[in-house]
């Protein structure tokens, strides 16, 4: 994992947490990204391969991310389009949408993840000072300031799903 990409990594899936990393095979100058996963219930590693082979450069833009449930890989690197693609369990990956970069990430949006699919066909999106909820069959984004940190700093709030439970936080 000497090779992992830290802003792009540390997702917890099926019982596994996840990470980009580079395939350092020895002897090899490939420079494919690959998933790594670590299992908690047996303690064993394995590796995913991406939905496309991937080379790194340095203007790789690719991210690990949780949408309903499964593990989802985000491609930023094209100029024009967010492809992201969805892994349920076995199955083989699902390229599940293709925005336009236009609309859901203008430049000083920057890099996006998603956060949440609604029934309704929203998808609603992240990056560090700002949530957008695209709306899927009219292909347009609203936009939600969420930069509440300090100005100065590069601290901002997190943004995730809120998952509804019966469960009393004071029940033992």
């Amino acid at each position: 994992m000497r090779y992992a990409f830290s802003n792009a990594s540390s997702i917890y899936v099926d019982g596994c947490l996840h990470w980009i990393t580079r395939n350092t095979m020895p002897n090899s100058t490939d420079r494919t990204l690959v998933i790594m996963s670590f299992n908690l219930s047996d303690e064993a590693f394995g590796v995913i391969q991406t939905p496309e082979l991937v080379v790194v450069d340095h203007h790789s833009v690719h991210e690990l991310a949780v949408l309903d449930n499964s593990l989802c890989w985000v491609d930023s690197e094209s100029n024009n389009h967010i492809n992201i693609w969805i892994k349920k369990g076995d199955e083989s990956w699902t390229r599940s949408f293709c925005l336009q970069k236009s609309i859901v990430a203008p430049p000083s949006f920057g890099p996006v993840t998603p956060i949440k699919f609604e029934q309704n066909g929203r998808l609603f999106l992240k990056n560090r000072k700002c949530v957008a909820c695209y709306d899927v069959q009219d292909n347009t984004a609203t936009f939600f300031d969420v930069n509440y940190g300090d100005p100065q700093r590069d601290s901002y709030p997190d943004v995730f799903p809120f998952v509804g439970s019966f469960i009393s936080i004071n029940s033992h």
